[in-house]
């Protein structure tokens, strides 16, 4: 097997797996929401002491958190429970198989995670990163560089924002994979910094 059919199947493998990790998410979702739907709605009737008293809410609201992060690709941390009720309608037609929702939800997390660290991008940038992204071909390989224009440009901004807070290289490392992750960036070299 030469290198770039080594590659290729690496690249069907990762999205096999992104595949699989998605249909068991939208299996969990679409059989546990009229569960997850009921914690959401006391979490937000009863607010932030409901949640820390009520085991069973928080776990149910945790396990509805972990498959939205499944569904969307995206790290737990960013789907907290304020995003869950944001979102709670593209969820449930997501999980039903909306496609229009699903990328309602990813393009939602994107702009959380711009938001995180403190990254402006309006969502026109957003819609033209997301379809820039979309467009890539399974495992392509793209430089993200301080020259890097047009679509791509807003990744470099995040980058470096995450570098210039971070405190040390592998904090950063860390925490830029994290949030690629969110963008369905995987696969990231971020050999420079370590």
């Amino acid at each position: 097997m030469d290198a770039d059919e080594a590659m290729s199947a690496e690249a069907a493998e990762k999205a096999a797996v992104r595949y699989l990790r998605l249909n068991d998410a939208i299996i969990d979702l679409r059989d546990n929401w009229d569960d997850y739907s009921e914690a959401l709605q006391l979490a937000q009737k009863e607010g932030d002491t409901l949640a820390k008293t009520d085991t069973k809410t928080y776990q149910t609201l945790n396990k509805m958190r972990q498959a939205v992060s499944a569904l969307t690709g995206a790290e737990e941390d960013l789907v907290d429970d304020n995003f869950l009720a944001k979102h709670a309608d593209d969820i449930k037609k997501a999980a039903n198989g909306s496609e229009k929702s699903l990328a309602s939800l990813r393009k939602a997390i994107s702009k959380a995670t711009f938001e995180k660290f403190k990254v402006q991008v309006d969502d026109s940038e957003l819609d033209a990163l997301n379809a820039e992204l979309d467009a890539l071909p399974e495992g392509a390989e793209v430089e993200i560089s301080a020259n890097t224009q047009g679509a791509l440009a807003p990744i470099w901004d995040l980058i470096s924002e995450i570098a210039r807070t971070s405190t040390s290289a592998e904090e950063a490392s860390a925490r830029i994979t994290s949030a690629l992750s969110g963008l369905q960036i995987e696969g990231v070299d971020i050999t420079p910094l370590t």
